[in-house]
């Protein structure tokens, strides 16, 4: 913030009644996007830091909640039987997964999960594509076996370093699939 303070001080020291008031404007809303990207990878960062503190031996994947991975998650917690899904879409979400679980994390909170279900029901880990908006985004299909039928949780992964607005390539989705099916190890696949 401190730069876009003086970036203005800068402007209106040269000012001379030209586009100055223009050039204000754009570095003011540049500094408020700025800001936000900030804030937003911070808070990205601190709750990949949190997840990965509370499941040490787990797989941490920020993910983007598309809809139809609200829906499926909702679906298959009540086909299961468990607590409903608090997964909420056009969200962030952190994917834990273990031997044990599938967890979804929402928010801050690492101690209730937002939806989980046991890890010995996902049938298979592929990689597959789902739109979000006008984007075709690649995704990460966990299937998973409920007694009612066989559902499919698009998982859109987030990078957790760099640009984390930028789609993770495909490639790198591929071998994150692959991790998430050697996490499950014998209790699942």
């Amino acid at each position: 913030m401190a730069v876009v303070l003086l970036a203005i001080r800068g402007i209106r020291s040269y000012d001379n009644g030209g586009s100055g008031p223009i050039v204000l404007a754009l570095v003011i809303a540049g500094g408020m996007v700025g800001a936000l990207l900030l804030y937003f990878g911070v808070s990205n960062a601190r709750r990949i830091d949190r997840a990965q503190r509370a499941f040490p031996s787990a797989w941490i994947v920020p993910v983007l909640v598309a809809p139809l991975l609200a829906q499926e998650l909702s679906a298959l917690t009540t086909a299961l039987g468990l607590a409903p899904s608090r997964v909420n879409p056009t969200r962030y979400a952190t994917l834990v997964v273990d031997d044990q679980s599938v967890q979804f994390l929402s928010g801050r909170a690492t101690g209730s999960p937002a939806a989980a279900f046991p890890s010995n029901l996902v049938r298979s880990f592929t990689v597959g594509s789902v739109q979000i908006g006008m984007r075709i985004m690649a995704t990460i299909e966990v299937e998973v076996a409920s007694s009612e039928r066989t559902l499919v949780l698009p998982v859109t992964p987030m990078r957790s370093r760099g640009n984390w607005l930028r789609a993770v390539p495909d490639a790198d989705i591929a071998r994150l699939a692959e991790d998430l099916r050697r996490a499950i190890g014998a209790g699942g696949i």
